[in-house]
């Protein structure tokens, strides 16, 4: 039954491709659908390598009663992808190869870029330089003092909510180079870093947070 779904999936996403105008050399299912977690409303999420594709695009559509994300690159822009991926500890690329099923591989590089892959996720991502930590650490303090001082927080429930989501997001930034982790923007993935990493090095954080006490009154 697992086969015959991925079969489907993949006659869907070539059916797509080829109203597209996409060439498929390597094509790789990745996301809920590749780990056996999706639901039935769960998106498709794919890549296609086409080597007639000048710049890499992303296509959202509803096709066939899915909703699929779809990322069309290069086989040149998918090996810079993953050689920026450990430069910038940013891992989409990385996770979403190693974690894929490879439907087609006309060429071949399918298991080649999935082998990479896992290596780079092995080596992890490069350690921040202490400059960019310092740096990172007074940009935060100050946004701290500013909203402190009702330069970013205001007299209106949007100003306040739209500074507290900054100081969140600054505060998983923070959180993750102290924690020399991986910078992923997916919700899930912040998730399990913030679970693993938040008491090992939550003692660096709480310094910022201590040196300034927001009035909520």
């Amino acid at each position: 039954m697992e086969n015959e779904n991925i079969q489907a999936l993949k006659e869907i996403l070539v059916s797509l491709c080829s109203e597209q105008d996409i060439n498929i050399s390597t094509l790789f299912l990745h996301g809920s659908h590749a780990s056996g977690t999706a639901s039935l409303d769960s998106d498709i999420d794919a890549i296609v390598l086409d080597d007639k594709c000048v710049k890499s695009r992303k296509v959202q559509v509803r096709y066939k009663n899915h909703l699929i994300q779809l990322i069309v690159m290069s086989s040149s822009e998918a090996l810079d992808a993953l050689h920026f991926s450990r430069a910038r500890s940013a891992p989409f690329f990385a996770v979403s190869f190693d974690t894929s099923i490879v439907l087609i591989d006309n060429d071949g590089l399918g298991e080649y870029i999935k082998t990479i892959s896992k290596q780079i996720l092995k080596l992890g991502p490069l350690p921040a330089h202490p400059q960019e930590i310092e740096l990172k650490r007074i940009s935060f303090l100050n946004f701290l003092n500013d909203g402190t001082r009702k330069k970013y927080t205001g007299s209106t429930i949007p100003e306040s909510i739209l500074w507290a989501s900054q100081v969140i997001n600054m505060c998983f930034d923070l959180l993750v180079i102290y924690a020399d982790e991986w910078r992923f923007n997916n919700s899930r993935f912040k998730g399990e870093i913030l679970r693993k990493t938040f008491f090992s090095i939550r003692s660096e954080l709480l310094e910022c947070l201590l040196l300034r006490r927001v009035d909520l009154s």
